[in-house]
């Protein structure tokens, strides 16, 4: 039989819980940010990712992770990224100088009546689009696909720049 005395000495306790306890807080928090900006570099690629839609690489730039103040952490985005999150679906008339009428010509650069869902995209026999031309378009779901792809990760996070702190 084998019998073990462990002592434990008050002071270097105390010394040590008085110096890290107080930095915990701060700990989580740079934690919680670099979280924050994983949550941001996913919900970007997810945004990027399909290729079959219009570009969205300048608006995947403006996607960031920011501190809003000491105890706040915020992902921040363009209003436009946010409406084509959660849009209903809806029809878009094709009319000259718009950016959507562009990118219809560009996928739809051939004659007849081009009909993909519920689009009735006409265009002419030398590649214009027709008056009366509509677009479907349909909302882009890309923030909650990013956050769920990093969602599990948020309290190991947390709790590795807790230990980093503890350890050090």
């Amino acid at each position: 039989m084998m019998v073990m005395k462990a002592t434990m000495d008050d002071v270097r306790v105390r010394n040590f819980l008085n110096t890290k306890v107080p930095k915990i807080p701060e700990a989580a928090n740079k934690g919680t940010f670099k979280h924050a900006k994983r949550i941001a570099k996913s919900i970007k690629t997810q945004l990027i990712s399909e290729t079959y839609k219009a570009s969205r690489a300048k608006m995947g730039a403006r996607i960031y992770a920011k501190k809003i103040n000491k105890n706040s952490t915020g992902i921040m985005m363009p209003q436009k990224a946010i409406w084509l999150d959660s849009m209903k679906p809806h029809y878009v008339a094709l009319k000259r100088g718009r950016l959507i009428t562009r990118w219809a010509k560009k996928f739809y650069d051939y004659g007849g009546t081009i009909r993909k869902g519920f689009s009735r995209v006409r265009t002419g026999p030398k590649g214009g689009i027709r008056k009366g031309s509509k677009l479907f378009v349909t909302p882009h779901p890309f923030v909650d696909k990013g956050m769920s792809k990093v969602r599990n990760q948020a309290g190991i996070t947390v709790l590795r720049e807790i230990n980093k702190l503890i350890t050090s």
